[in-house]
């Protein structure tokens, strides 16, 4: 693991700590920051995108919900959440 990666990844738990509070205010800035945390965590470190693999497969919802995400969101972070994607093809998974 290189330096970079585990910088990214002290950055990534920051985010997602300084996102808590703030996640809760009239204007969820928090939501930003929690998800760029977590963004940052998942492109530089294996074990957390198995982590997202494993609670894609369990929870069909989250999945589906992952999938249409994939759609919308900017370019650095539809590769991010296709790096997390299940053996299955996800977007039969949204015809259901």
């Amino acid at each position: 693991m290189s330096l970079m990666s585990i910088l990214y990844q002290i950055l990534g738990v920051v985010l997602i700590l300084l996102g808590l509070p703030l996640f809760w205010t009239p204007i969820p800035v928090g939501l930003v920051l929690i998800a760029a945390g977590l963004a940052l965590i998942v492109s530089n470190s294996n074990r957390a995108r198995d982590g997202v693999r494993a609670l894609r497969r369990k929870h069909d919802r989250l999945d589906k919900w992952l999938c249409k995400a994939e759609r919308i969101v900017p370019h650095p972070f539809d590769r991010i959440l296709q790096r997390t994607e299940t053996d299955t093809d996800g977007w039969e998974r949204l015809r259901d």
